[in-house]
């Protein structure tokens, strides 16, 4: 996404070095991470437009980046099919063994996302995690009704009863974090540095704190570090204090 920011920025001759428009640009892309595409397209057309530009509009933006996307994607599912990859060296590293552990414990799970829902479940069977969601993978809609990830925070508080403080979100999005934070849950915020996901990532990390994650780590390989956060009451309100 940010090079499909920095590609259209360039045509409109912005006048900033190369350095200070991809820093905007990151900051941009990450405050709107976890909202369905279409909003990320109108920041793009928004930033050309006051530029001086004539933007091309965010239904168009959007398909051009769904193109490049599914060109990236298609190639890895080919490579998997072909026993090229493995399927958890396309997962964040942990995250499989984070799934059977939350399921060992009885927790439901939830997928939300803001790609296109037929991707989302697309991807999630190539990964083979269908089944430890089942039918509660959520994904953007073309009509923009009936997905935000506040509408799947408020469905679980408020249809399914859980209580806020047995919501925990994952996530690497401001927006997921956010909404798991005000209504009361545990955020985690994975501000993971790609393509290693190794460190932590300096921006992600700001950015995650500031939409209120209660403790930042940059996988879920150190789930015995912070699993504790998970069920410990006493232990969520020390993380939170010194995140």
């Amino acid at each position: 996404m940010v090079s499909l920011f920095m590609d259209e920025m360039r045509t409109v001759g912005t006048g900033e070095g190369e350095g200070e428009l991809r820093e905007r640009i990151e900051d941009i892309v990450l405050q709107l991470t976890g909202k369905e595409t279409i909003h990320q397209m109108s920041a793009l057309a928004d930033e050309f437009r006051k530029r001086g530009g004539r933007p091309k509009t965010a239904a168009e933006y959007k398909k051009i980046f769904a193109e490049r996307l599914n060109a990236l994607v298609n190639s890895r599912l080919a490579k998997l099919q072909a026993g090229l990859l493995e399927r958890d060296s396309l997962l964040v590293p942990g995250a499989r063994a984070v799934l059977d552990f939350l399921v060992e414990q009885g927790v439901t799970l939830v997928l939300a996302s803001g790609t296109d829902e037929e991707n989302v479940k697309q991807e999630a069977d190539a990964l083979a995690i269908t089944h430890y969601f089942g039918d509660r993978i959520f994904g953007a809609r073309d009509d923009r009704k009936g997905f935000t990830k506040a509408a799947v925070v408020k469905q679980l508080l408020s249809n399914a009863g859980y209580e806020p403080e047995e919501l925990v979100g994952f996530g690497d999005g401001f927006v997921e974090i956010q909404e798991v934070s005000h209504a009361g849950g545990f955020a985690i915020g994975v501000a993971t540095a790609e393509p290693e996901c190794r460190v932590v990532d300096k921006g992600k990390r700001r950015h995650l704190v500031a939409a209120g994650a209660h403790i930042i780590i940059p996988n879920y390989s150190g789930l015995s570090e912070w699993s504790g956060f998970l069920f410990d009451r006493d232990v969520r309100v020390l993380a939170e204090q010194s995140r």
